[in-house]
C-alpha cells in the first residue's frame, strides 16, 4: 500500500477561529465532510493549487463557482473551518481527544502540543480503530507511524510555521513527541482495536 499523507498543521490558536483543517481526498470522506459553501484548498494531480467555493458535491466530482475538481484528481485537499472533519468512518466517534488526555499525565509543556500534533494523533486514531481489518496493521506499526509523523511535523519543512506562526522548538518537539510515542507504546493497548476492529479505508485502498 502506498502511504500518500499530507500533513495540514493547524495554527496554534488559543481562540475557536476558523483554520484550515485537512480533508482525506477518498469519496466517502469527501462527501461525508464537504458541503455547498465550503471554502475549500486543493492541490490536483497536475501540480495546481487552487481555492474554491463549493456549490455542490456529487458523487465523483466538487463543483465550484468557476471550476469542477474530480475527486480522481485531488492530491490534497483542505477545508476552511472552526472544526477539525468528521470521522467518516463512524460519525458518532471523535478523533484526536486523547492528545489532551496524554498531555495530562505527561505534564504542562506537553499540553502545548495538542492542537499542533493533531493531525498526527488524527492518524493514530484512525490505525487504531481501522488499521486492523483494513490493512492488517498492528499496534506496534500504528505507534512507529505516530512517531514517525510527529517527527515529520517537527521537522525543518515546517520552519515558517514553528518561526512565525507556532513559535514552537525544533528540539522541544522532538522530545515531546517522543514523549507521546512512549505513552501509547506503554499504554495505549487497550485503546488498540485488534479483533473488534472495523473496516475503514481511511489511506485509500489497500
Amino acid at each position: 500500500m502506498t502511504r500518500l499523507f499530507f500533513f495540514l498543521v493547524p495554527l496554534f490558536l488559543l481562540c475557536s477561529c476558523a483554520q484550515w483543517w485537512q480533508v482525506r481526498p477518498y469519496p466517502d470522506f469527501i462527501t461525508a465532510e464537504i458541503k455547498a459553501g465550503d471554502q475549500l484548498r486543493i492541490e490536483t494531480s497536475d501540480g495546481i493549487e487552487s481555492r474554491l467555493v463549493v456549490v455542490n458535491v456529487l458523487n465523483d466530482r466538487i463543483v465550484g463557482e468557476n471550476q469542477v475538481v474530480m475527486f480522481t484528481d485531488i492530491v490534497t485537499l483542505e477545508k476552511h473551518s472552526k472544526t477539525p472533519s468528521v470521522n467518516a468512518c463512524n460519525p458518532t466517534q471523535s478523533l484526536g481527544c486523547s492528545v489532551p488526555q496524554w498531555a495530562s499525565l505527561l505534564g504542562g509543556t506537553q499540553s502545548r502540543y495538542k492542537d499542533y500534533f493533531y493531525p498526527s494523533c488524527e492518524q493514530h486514531d484512525y490505525c487504531y480503530h481501522y488499521g486492523a481489518a483494513t490493512y492488517s496493521m498492528d499496534q506496534s506499526t500504528c505507534d512507529s507511524n505516530f512517531l514517525r509523523n510527529m517527527q515529520e511535523q517537527c521537522s525543518p519543512a515546517n520552519m515558517r510555521t514553528f518561526l512565525l506562526e507556532v513559535n514552537l522548538d525544533f528540539a522541544e518537539c522532538n522530545v515531546i513527541a517522543m514523549e507521546f510515542y512512549q505513552v501509547v507504546k506503554n499504554y495505549g493497548a487497550r485503546h488498540f482495536k485488534s479483533g473488534k476492529s472495523s473496516y475503514c479505508e481511511y489511506d485509500g485502498p489497500p
